[in-house]
């Protein structure tokens, strides 16, 4: 096969354009939902990323404890106080949860979720179902992947790893051997330009 099939391929990784039929990729690391709506309507992807984190409050004798184990409280809910007038000391839940009380040490467990919506059309082919595990800068659709949203998501390092590999596997398709050392200078300099936004 003549290699020029595969030259617009690196031709778009290299001039950095939004490939054609680029996947959907997801910015949150998560749990994937998929729900399918009628015929005329998008598919929608919903990657939900959950965080459960512990606040601890170590107390003295003489706070007044106003929650019991068990307790669901809301952001800003007084947990805790001590003292009157100017000296009044209030400790309040920074966020929601369930409180757990040990003696003098009131713990504050909650649940931080990030939840992201994406529209698939329906000619896509879908690379995940409910359930999946998806980590930020998968795929959701068949495809290739744009190198700028990629960039945003994961960084240099991984937009200079993938445009390599890119360029590379156009020209093994074709039985061409070239040194990753000749396209990664070629990244290396596309990656180089910077805007200066604030002197």
């Amino acid at each position: 096969e003549d290699i020029t099939q595969g030259l617009p391929r690196v031709e778009e990784l290299f001039e950095a354009r939004i490939p054609k039929g680029e996947a959907v990729m997801s910015h949150i690391d998560g749990t994937v939902e998929v729900v399918r709506g009628g015929p005329d309507q998008p598919i929608t992807v919903r990657v939900t990323h959950r965080e459960a984190f512990d606040t601890t409050f170590s107390l003295t004798a003489q706070h007044e404890i106003l929650v019991a184990t068990g307790d669901e409280v809301g952001e800003g809910q007084l947990l805790a106080r001590a003292g009157e007038g100017d000296d009044l000391v209030e400790v309040k839940a920074p966020a929601p949860g369930r409180v757990t009380k040990k003696r003098n040490t009131l713990t504050l467990h909650s649940e931080e979720v990030d939840s992201r919506e994406y529209a698939v059309r329906h000619s896509d082919r879908l690379r995940v179902e409910t359930g999946d595990t998806v980590a930020a800068g998968d795929s959701l659709t068949e495809g290739p992947l744009n190198p700028k949203e990629l960039l945003e998501i994961k960084g240099v390092d991984t937009v200079q790893r993938f445009l390599v590999s890119e360029v590379q596997k156009v020209y093994r398709s074709q039985g061409v051997s070239i040194s990753d050392k000749h396209v990664e200078i070629i990244v290396r300099q596309m990656l180089r330009k910077v805007t200066v936004d604030d002197a």
